[in-house]
């Protein structure tokens, strides 16, 4: 009973917080529409990690123990916890990675969720962020490729995009609109004259993230999908059929972001700084290159 009300009283501060913001930036339609399903997210991090409503969106603590939190886009999700776990054990640092849609993370960040950094699979979000004045540094940091993967052993007989409206296939999964994976591939089919078909011939299926795209071709519940090259790496299940050419959609950039307070002109903390370079050194390339990502940074 009291973890109940307990639960209830933080959602209602954070539903109270996140309607004084909108008011004073005066928000449009589209973010107000954000607000409540942002708002409960914000709650589950804050839950989850331990953090009450007051909490900023960039670890400034100045405590070597406090645990770091990284947001990161769902495609980065085995390297970064890889580098993650290394730096942990190099540092004597808890850091905690959160994989999902960019576009999700952003607005939980703007809405308080507590994190010391950003990874980005559309630039987009990190100048959503810029905005809203959370952004301390930035570099673009990663690439990555549009493709489109079958079930193992290609039973639909797909080669090429135009297969996706032709009789053999039935479903395929994008990631949703708004998930960078799924704008790249809306993108795509746009410029090659397909998505209206598509969605005419009612066969698209939208995933919350590009991992859940990919899901559906692994469980059998789509003929096709279209991810990123590194997605199609993690499973034995799908298998590479096309790879989009890079000018029918827009460039494939992945920001990395350190996080502030807002309003502030401090960066983090130095442990917070410390991460976000290690991620962007040398070490940083070698594990994402190895998990087939381009790398960008320097």
């Amino acid at each position: 009973y009291r973890r109940t009300n307990t639960w209830r009283a933080v959602e209602r501060q954070w539903h109270r917080r996140v309607e004084r913001m909108n008011a004073q930036r005066g928000a449009s339609d589209t973010e107000r529409a954000w607000g409540r399903p942002v708002a409960v997210c914000v709650v589950l991090l804050a839950v989850v990690f331990g953090c009450g409503p007051a909490s900023r969106p960039a670890a400034t603590s100045g405590s070597p123990h406090e645990p770091l939190t990284l947001l990161v886009a769902a495609s980065t999700k085995e390297p970064v916890e890889e580098l993650a776990a290394r730096f942990r054990r190099a540092h004597a640092v808890e850091v905690r990675v959160v994989a999902d849609d960019s576009s999700k993370l952003a607005q939980q960040i703007v809405h308080g969720a507590p994190a010391a950094a950003f990874l980005s699979a559309a630039v987009r979000w990190a100048d959503h962020l810029e905005a809203q004045g959370l952004v301390a540094r930035r570099r673009n940091l990663l690439g990555n490729e549009l493709v489109i993967v079958v079930p193992k052993g290609n039973p639909r007989q797909v080669r090429a995009p135009e297969d996706l409206a032709g009789p053999n296939v039935a479903t395929i999964a994008l990631a949703g609109p708004t998930v960078p994976a799924g704008a790249y591939a809306r993108q795509a089919l746009v410029k090659l004259g397909l998505l209206a078909r598509l969605e005419e011939q009612r066969r698209i299926v939208s995933g919350e993230n590009v991992r859940a795209a990919s899901a559906f071709v692994e469980r059998g519940e789509a003929d096709a999908a279209i991810v990123y090259r590194t997605d199609a790496r993690v499973s034995s299940a799908v298998e590479t059929v096309f790879a989009f050419p890079s000018d029918t959609h827009e460039p494939i950039v992945y920001p990395w972001v350190l996080l502030q307070a807002p309003g502030s002109s401090r960066a983090s903390d130095s442990t917070a700084v410390r991460l976000y370079e290690y991620l962007g050194g040398p070490d940083g390339a070698a594990v994402f290159r190895a998990h087939g990502f381009t790398w960008l940074s320097p």
